[in-house]
Order: C-alpha cells, then sequence, then structure tokens
C-alpha cells in the first residue's frame, strides 16, 4: 500500500527513489567534507601564524608587530639578533602561502616541540653574523625599509616635462624648401601680366629652314607675251622677272 502511495505520488518506482535519495545524502556529504577541509585550513593557517609571531616575540624579549619571511636576514635578524633553526618545509614562507594541510600540520607539530625554534644570538655570534652573513643578505634581498629603498632607488618623477621647441612652421620650412619654379610652367596673371602676350618673332621665318638648299634648275625661257601674261605669279615668289621687277 505505501509503495504503491509512493508510485503515485512521485510518479517514479521505489527503486529510483532509493537510488535518488543516496545520490544526494553521498553530494550532500562531499560538499561538507570539502567545506570543512576549507576551513580547517584555514584555521590552521591563522593558528600558525599567531603561533610564530608568539614565539618571535618571546625570544626577542621586545614587541615584534609582525613577522617578515621574505627579508628575514636584514628585517629580523640585522634588527632583533635572532634566527631560526630547524625550518621543516622547502620555502621559507608565511603560513597563509602554505596549501597543504599536512605541511600546516608538521610545522605546526615541530613548533610545539621546539624542534623548530628562533634563537638569540650573543654579542659575538651577532658580530661574526654580520661579517659573514649580512653582506650577502643585503645584496640578496631588497631592504625593507621605504625611506632607504626610495633613496637608493628613486622612483621616476610622474611630473610633466616641458621642452620648448620651435614651432612646426619654421622647421617645416628650412628642413623642406620649396623647390624651384620650372622654366615650363606659366605664371600668374596677377603677378605678370605682360607675359600673356605672344612673343614676338625674333627672327624670320626663312631662317629656320635648312641651310643647304637644292641646286635651282636653270631657268626656262619663255615667249615674251607669256611672261607678260603671267606677271603675278612670278611677283608671289619673291624674285625679280626678266624686265627687272619684282
Amino acid at each position: 500500500m505505501q509503495q504503491t502511495f509512493l508510485n503515485l505520488l512521485s510518479k517514479h518506482k521505489l527503486q529510483m527513489l532509493d537510488y535518488a535519495w543516496r545520490h544526494i545524502l553521498w553530494q550532500g556529504f562531499k560538499v561538507c567534507v570539502v567545506r570543512n577541509y576549507v576551513e580547517e585550513v584555514l584555521e590552521l593557517k591563522k593558528q600558525m601564524a599567531a603561533l610564530i609571531l608568539h614565539k618571535l616575540n618571546k625570544t626577542a624579549k621586545t614587541k615584534v608587530a609582525h613577522m617578515i619571511y621574505t627579508n628575514f636576514d636584514s628585517a629580523i635578524t640585522a634588527k632583533y639578533r635572532i634566527i631560526v633553526e630547524g625550518w621543516p618545509l622547502t620555502d621559507f614562507c608565511c603560513p597563509s602561502d602554505v596549501g597543504s594541510c599536512n605541511e600546516l600540520l608538521v610545522l605546526s607539530h615541530m613548533f610545539k616541540t621546539s624542534t623548530t625554534r628562533f634563537c638569540l644570538l650573543s654579542s659575538e655570534e651577532f658580530k661574526r653574523w654580520k661579517e659573514e652573513c649580512l653582506p650577502v643578505a643585503m645584496l640578496v634581498m631588497p631592504s625593507t625599509d621605504p625611506t632607504q629603498s626610495q633613496s637608493n632607488n628613486p622612483a621616476p618623477s610622474t611630473a610633466p616635462v616641458h621642452v620648448d621647441t620651435p614651432p612646426l612652421t619654421s622647421t617645416v620650412i628650412f628642413s623642406l624648401p620649396q623647390p624651384p619654379t620650372p622654366v615650363s610652367s606659366i605664371p600668374s596673371t596677377t603677378q605678370c601680366p605682360s607675359l600673356l602676350e605672344p612673343p614676338e618673332p625674333t627672327s624670320s621665318p626663312l631662317l629656320s629652314m635648312p641651310s643647304a638648299l637644292p641646286p635651282s634648275p636653270p631657268p626656262t625661257l619663255l615667249p615674251a607675251h607669256y611672261v607678260t601674261q603671267h606677271s603675278s605669279p612670278v611677283l608671289s615668289l619673291g624674285s625679280k622677272d626678266c624686265a627687272g621687277n619684282k
């Protein structure tokens, strides 16, 4: 009766409902496990950061604002005469940069058992450390002092720089002179109107003919009445007739 009621209510068989509920419960369990793992890692990182800072202040016997990992030699050892012994991890970094929960557990166990600890150097040890290790540390690691870093590496100025430059027109005039006017170009009428008039011929059209003319044939003797009647063609040729007229 109950199975029939569930089939009518969900329109699915009881076996399918059982499989779906198990899948939902398993997915929710995995989500809870992942969420618990992430929360555990974050809480462990916070505890490790607080533990390391507490150990540092206890060894330095003074108030240290925060732990510096990147420039530890120049920022902590050179200032407080403190070194670290027995660091278990490959990289000397902040606990927040450690991604493995196992590494955090190992680091926590090493600090709690004093296998990893901070040591305060004596005067002689600190003097020997400054002679041997401090120059190398200063060369390898940049300084954490903002005033010193600014004095050593001054930042480029962002203020605008005014540069006096000549006008663009003068530069164009001197770098690109105007080309000379070609001889074949015709000038403007406003500048020289007289040039528009056609030039007068400087020489006779006959001078353009070749200098060596072919020899003219010997004159032909014509009757007297022919010369008198046809004298005008002789005048058009520009030569003298037999009577001596042009």
